[in-house]
């Protein structure tokens, strides 16, 4: 997945971010936190676990959520 331009912005704007660049394929966490010049740790739990609990992104591996090759991607509405 490439995204031209290294993403920056306010903090407000990261969660609309993190869904458009997951909306078509599953992304890796060390992806979003170079995509967007942010620690992953701090994108896990301050964006993504919320995103997860909120049923707006899903898992690659949703039984294994430490895989190594976890992803997240914007869940389809049904």
């Amino acid at each position: 997945y490439e995204i031209p331009l290294r993403l920056v912005g306010s903090e407000m704007c990261i969660r609309d971010r993190l869904l458009s660049i997951a909306s078509s394929q599953y992304i890796r966490l060390s992806q979003f936190a170079e995509l967007l010049g942010k620690n992953t740790d701090a994108l896990r739990k301050n964006h993504l676990n919320r995103l997860l609990k909120e049923d707006k992104i899903g898992l690659a591996f949703p039984t294994s959520p430490n895989h190594p090759a976890q992803g997240y991607k914007l869940k389809e509405d049904e």
